[in-house]
């Protein structure tokens, strides 16, 4: 898969992150996803690059800690198409 260089990366509540085209799109993917509407103030917000960048320990599939990190902007430049990237929670 090709990743898109137009997606971008969307905070939809308190845990859940979209790569979306643009806000409506992380929200109403998060709708299809979960049945519940994004209706949190503040919420979609397209994170900074801070927080795109920020370290986050890599977790094996039985979720022990690698000893790596990658970033959102990983997870994100791995995005093919619009949907869920993150999760905490």
């Amino acid at each position: 898969m090709t990743p898109s260089p137009l997606l971008k990366a969307f905070h939809v509540d308190e845990g859940m992150v979209y790569a979306a085209l643009d806000a409506f799109q992380a929200s109403v993917l998060y709708e299809q996803d979960t049945g519940l509407a994004c209706d949190e103030p503040d919420y979609p917000k397209e994170l900074s690059e801070a927080e795109l960048d920020a370290p986050i320990t890599e977790m094996d599939a039985d979720d022990r800690p690698t000893g790596g990190t990658t970033s959102l902007r990983a997870w994100l430049e791995t995005a093919a198409r619009p949907g869920l990237i993150a999760c905490n929670g």
